[in-house]
């Protein structure tokens, strides 16, 4: 008789065990632990749909990101969140669904690959071939090349100033002597 309460104190310490475990394992991950401002980041952005019929898939890539822009992107990472899911730890990093917009981020540190990261528009995320999920994949992706078109415009904008200067000073050698012009370091905000 007095063996049915033990039992019955084990069967609950062992359940209580394995939903604490659980709620562990699915605990919200902060993004930011992923990426820090050291290391540097190569952006991949892909779309894929069907235009007239036939597949297409829309790929541009950010290769040369400024220092302002990995900041800007770690600290956007603070602010979502990421969580594992029952098969993360048997998954093979496949993002299931119908995926029409994706992001790819590697991660380096000096020439090493570090991690890769894949974010798709429909929640899945896989980071390192684990799949994981995200909350509000759309907005991450949209802020991410949000980042990444505003610097790129500023540095399209020193490049053109830089190059009408090259273009000025070429037009000025023709009738009088030209010095070189130094690489412009105005910043203009648009």
């Amino acid at each position: 008789m007095k063996k049915m309460p033990y039992k019955a104190f084990v069967t609950g310490l062992i359940i209580v065990v394995v939903l604490a475990a659980l709620l562990i394992y699915l605990r919200p991950m902060k993004m930011s632990d992923l990426i820090n401002g050291d290391q540097n980041l190569l952006i991949t952005r892909s779309k894929i749909g069907v235009r007239d019929g036939e597949p297409y898939i829309d790929t541009e890539s950010y290769n040369d990101l400024t220092e302002e822009q990995r900041q800007s992107i770690v600290s956007l990472f603070q602010q979502y969140t990421y969580r594992r899911t029952p098969g993360t730890l048997f998954s093979d990093g496949s993002i299931s669904g119908s995926i029409d917009n994706y992001i790819n981020i590697f991660v380096y540190e000096d020439i090493e690959l570090v991690r890769t990261i894949i974010i798709s528009d429909t929640g899945g995320m896989s980071v390192d071939s684990r799949a994981y999920v995200v909350q509000e994949p759309s907005k991450l992706i949209q802020d991410i090349l949000d980042v990444i078109a505003k610097y790129r415009s500023i540095f399209v904008l020193q490049k053109s100033a830089y190059l009408c200067m090259i273009a000025q000073c070429r037009i000025d050698y023709l009738f009088k002597d030209c010095q070189p012009v130094p690489y412009p370091t105005v910043v203009i905000y648009v």
